[in-house]
């Protein structure tokens, strides 16, 4: 599953954010985004919210994309700026910006959104990890040299109170049997042969024996140690005191010791008269568990310092691969601009060549398209040299590497084309290189893949894992732009058709509706002529004013190209038609009123223009007749509850008849009204009486402002 990505967008354009919007959904992108217009409202947010990243343009309403470095954590930063503003995006990076983009008009920028994002929150935890690790060493170093300082200062006690034990064993014999019995240390006193005198109790458990059978027995017989019997010697020859430390000594009588290490000291106790030794002390302290510890301490840095030398290593491999990485991404984050550039296929195609062969640095290479038509693939576009003889190059399905790829979907690498029987060797043939090295790449998009993007070399082996990743993502990025300039080509076709197509169907029912107005005055005339069908004269008028009317709506949506248009719009046009045919002494004003821009879709204007010009035709006959200045009031009120439109139409005549209010007596004209607004609307209307007559009506428009 795609992990959410939390995107903190801070746009003051409206446009620019409707345009994020779609394209977040358009590209089903995992972004969890919010979107704020101002650095106030930024502040706020970050106060009491966390974001993956932070996608801020420079200029805003109350301030910079500055102003917010700093609150954003350790979040990275997008900075996007005008296409005139690279200096500021120079800045913004130095500043602390993870990435920038540069924007244009046709919000192409936002294509290259996905891979700056990526690429801004990859890098940004790689920084993280780095500081963690770094701080972890920092920490641990610290804890060693604790240790060390700690073990150094109790080494340098213990000396001290064995240096004041065996000072105090020469001050005084007559101490000495007191201090055999109650230290800690291994005591032996022993004379010039090295004959034991007396031995404390911690000397005795130490050798597993009682204190009287040392006594008498000379100590090498316990203990047989040339090296130590040496030194022995030599301190009763020079009558110099011998201070060992940490010596190493295995038992010959208790083997499962092992080797042990002791402290340990010889000092000479002489004769008053003639300086001779006499006697000796001999001094021992186990220091096995210490120097085990220090052992295990030494082996466990040793450990540590290796893998620390380790660790050390793979980040700079890591960090080498994140610096190859954001360099292939800073790439691919030009070559998705560049190709963004146009819409233009065949210049898509020759900006896409151009970006592969410069970043990846290869001999030549081509794109090839399949052929709806004939389901074969061609060669649309190709680099020198030879482009002039590779390109327009037919291959059927399954033909050639590139006709396997398509037809497999597969990405293919071949080392050396000469052991490849899959390789078309045509094409060699007729441009005479000899290309060893072929990576082809399938162009595909979320619709199956439509082609196949080429690059090849002289050199045998050519190609590698970081090649293949590369050209895949490039052949991505192209594949996206190849299909926007094939949608934007085949977009330009079908408006060229679809206008072609409105002109035509317009002229024609322009046309009718011109003529059945004229076929229906023609039978008003004649109509006119004989008393006895002065009803059906009546009827062809109002027949005839409809059908104009209804001329007019349609006039109106061929001027709009039959898209949407303003509610307002079309009731003034509507009223300012049927109007016309007011004689010159009769003045009607018209006011219409709205705080909206509400718009309406073709069929809808359909129905609302029926239901107008019935109203203004009532004007017509019951008030604009009989009064030489008249008032027509349009209001037009939105209803954000009920997702409704309400129109007031008001007139400033004698109102409507009670039988009118009613419901006793419905015209044609009024019938046709309720009836559209009723069913045709799925709508309500209502009719009153208030200085003049007043119809309400209210009804729910598809397409809102």
């Amino acid at each position: 599953m795609t992990e959410t990505i939390r995107i903190l967008l801070v746009e003051d354009n409206k446009v620019d954010q409707m345009a994020f919007k779609r394209f977040v959904e358009r590209e089903k992108l995992p972004y969890d985004y919010a979107i704020v217009g101002s650095v106030a409202e930024a502040e706020d947010i970050l106060a009491t919210e966390r974001f993956d990243v932070l996608v801020i343009d420079y200029l805003l309403g109350d301030g910079t994309a500055f102003d917010l470095f700093g609150r954003a954590g350790e979040g990275p930063i997008v900075v996007i700026t005008g296409n005139s503003r690279e200096n500021i995006a120079v800045k913004a990076m130095k500043a602390g910006a993870t990435d920038y983009l540069i924007k244009d008009q046709e919000g192409k920028y936002l294509t290259v959104l996905p891979v700056t994002v990526e690429n801004a929150i990859h890098l940004r935890k790689t920084e993280i990890e780095l500081r963690q690790h770094r701080q972890y060493l920092e920490e641990l170093v610290e804890e060693r040299t604790v240790e060390l300082t700690r073990v150094n200062e109790q080494l340098v006690t213990e000396i001290a109170e064995r240096k004041q034990a065996e000072e105090a064993l020469l001050t005084s014999m007559e101490t000495q049997n007191a201090i055999l019995s109650t230290t800690n240390f291994l005591l032996a006193y022993m004379d010039r042969e090295f004959n034991f005198i007396a031995v404390n109790q911690a000397y005795a458990d130490a050798g597993r024996r009682r204190q009287e059978d040392f006594v008498g027995k000379n100590h090498f017989d316990f203990y047989p140690h040339a090296e130590n019997e040496a030194i022995f010697r030599k301190v009763v020859e020079t009558g110099e005191a011998k201070f060992i430390l940490a010596k190493p000594f295995e038992h010959p009588d208790q083997p499962e010791r092992g080797t042990t290490w002791w402290h340990w000291s010889l000092i000479p106790m002489k004769d008053d008269e003639s300086g001779s030794v006499r006697t000796l002390i001999f001094s021992l302290m186990d220091v096995t568990g210490r120097i085990q510890a220090e052992k295990a301490l030494q082996k466990a840095y040793d450990e540590l310092e290796m893998r620390v030398e380790e660790r050390t290593a793979e980040l700079a491999k890591a960090n080498e691969a994140l610096q190859t990485r954001t360099h292939e991404l800073t790439l691919l984050n030009e070559s998705g601009r560049a190709f963004v550039s146009s819409l233009e296929l065949d210049q898509v195609l020759a900006t896409v060549l151009d970006q592969v062969a410069r970043i990846i640095g290869i001999v030549t290479c081509s794109i090839w398209l399949v052929d709806p038509e004939s389901g074969d693939l061609v060669c649309r576009e190709a680099i020198p040299p030879r482009d002039d003889i590779v390109r327009g190059w037919r291959l059927g399905v399954g033909q050639g590497l590139v006709g396997w790829v398509l037809q497999h979907g597969e990405i293919l690498n071949i080392a050396d084309t000469r052991t490849d029987k899959r390789h078309f060797k045509g094409v060699d043939k007729q441009t005479g290189l000899e290309l060893r090295s072929i990576l082809s790449v399938p162009l595909r998009t979320k619709n199956g893949t439509f082609g196949v993007l080429q690059l090849l070399d002289e050199a045998e082996n050519r190609f590698g894992a970081n090649d293949e990743r590369l050209a895949e993502s490039l052949a991505a990025l192209a594949a996206i732009a190849i299909e926007n300039a094939r949608l934007y080509r085949q977009t330009q076709q079908d408006a060229e058709t679809k206008t072609l197509l409105l002109k035509e169907v317009n002229h024609r029912v322009k046309n009718n509706l011109i003529a059945i107005t004229g076929m229906l005055y023609i039978e008003q005339r004649y109509a006119a002529k004989s008393p006895e069908q002065s009803t059906d004269t009546a009827i062809l008028d109002k027949l005839a004013c409809r059908i104009k009317g209804l001329s007019t709506v349609y006039q109106m949506l061929s001027d709009y190209n039959w898209i949407p248009m303003p509610l307002s719009v079309l009731a003034r046009k509507l009223i300012d038609a049927a109007l016309q045919v007011l004689p010159s002494d009769r003045q009607v004003s018209v006011d219409i009123v709205t705080d909206t821009a509400e718009v309406m879709s073709p069929e809808e204007a359909h129905h609302i223009a029926i239901v107008i010009n019935e109203l203004v035709t009532n004007v017509i006959k019951h008030v604009a007749i009989a009064k030489k200045t008249s008032q027509i009031t349009v209001r037009i009120t939105p209803d954000p509850l009920s997702k409704t439109v309400l129109l007031e139409f008001r007139d400033n005549g004698p109102g409507f008849p009670e039988a009118v209010l009613n419901s006793e007596d419905r015209k044609v004209g009024m019938y046709l009204i309720e009836n559209t607004v009723r069913h045709s609307l799925r709508g309500e209307i209502t009719f009153q009486n208030d200085n003049g007559a007043v119809v309400r009506i209210q009804f729910g428009v598809s397409l809102r402002q």
